[in-house]
């Protein structure tokens, strides 16, 4: 056995393990790659149900001001009824 062998054969379950950590770290950059993906994804469609919902509530309300605007004409339209008096 040369020197280089004697070397290279115990220096291999070193490699080894050096090699299976970046095989791990290459398969735990694809996990946190593909979960910032689906967080991502998340938060886009979690932004269009908040501006939907918005949307929404901004009808709603412009219905009611409509609403009440058309009540107060026409309480204010309306003849005042004379006061009843009591005696």
């Amino acid at each position: 056995m040369t020197i280089v062998q004697d070397r290279t054969s115990s220096a291999a379950p070193e490699m080894s393990w050096i090699t299976q950590s970046r095989v791990e770290i290459e398969r735990l950059r694809q996990i946190v790659e593909s979960l910032n993906q689906g967080i991502e994804a998340e938060r886009s469609q979690s932004a269009r149900s908040i501006a939907q919902l918005r949307e929404d509530y901004d009808d709603v309300l412009l219905q009611q001001a409509t609403q009440i605007s058309e009540l107060q004409a026409r309480a204010d339209a309306a003849p005042a009824a004379p006061l009843a008096l009591s005696g």
